[in-house]
């Protein structure tokens, strides 16, 4: 059963909130490795294992995303079949 925190989060995430989206542009305007006093959401920090105590350091930090793409083979027995990737790969 999530809690009340949790139940707000998802209820925001799924609304599209103008609060949560306007946070998210905030963030994304400000360098790529910020350090901040204290989590942004604190039960997931929680559930992580963040305490609020000295000596622990909390940043926000910019990933970057894709790297889904097919990759060339490296390798190849038949030609054809790399001539055939390399027509596919000109009309992309």
């Amino acid at each position: 059963m999530p809690s009340y925190q949790d139940q707000t989060w998802i209820r925001l995430w799924k609304e599209n909130a103008p609060e949560l989206r306007e946070r998210v542009i905030r963030w994304r305007k400000q360098n790529a490795i910020l350090r901040i006093e204290r989590p942004s959401r604190i039960d997931r920090a929680r559930r992580l294992g963040y305490k609020a105590k000295q000596g622990i350091v909390v940043v926000r930090m910019r990933v970057g995303t894709g790297g889904m793409r097919k990759q060339r083979p490296l390798v190849v027995e038949d030609q054809n079949i790399l001539v055939f990737f390399e027509l596919k790969l000109m009309m992309i």
